[in-house]
């Protein structure tokens, strides 16, 4: 299945903009948090459909990138991410 690497920065404009739902909708993907603010998604969305439906839990100020990953680019670990990184990646290894 597809894996996308997505990214974001949240402007929080006026600090009126609530992210749990954001946090769950990437919950509900069954996601995995590599850094602070990039997630892996295993889907067999498109990118745009995945980033639309994120985008729907964010601000209109906030960005998002949503990038899929090579087949095979599972074998490169990585260095320093968040713990479990690599045990997903092997549990969903991109195609």
């Amino acid at each position: 299945m597809p894996v996308y690497v997505v990214s974001y920065d949240l402007k929080q404009g006026d600090g009126s903009h609530d992210y749990d739902d954001l946090y769950e909708a990437f919950d509900a993907l069954e996601s995995h948090r590599v850094l602070y603010s990039v997630f892996l998604v295993s889907t067999s969305a498109t990118a745009k459909v995945l980033g639309d439906y994120l985008f729907q839990h964010m601000d209109t100020k906030d960005r998002i990138w949503v990038s899929r990953m090579p087949p095979g680019s599972h074998t490169n670990y990585s260095y320093r991410a968040m713990p479990g990184t690599n045990a997903w990646l092997k549990k969903h290894p991109p195609s």
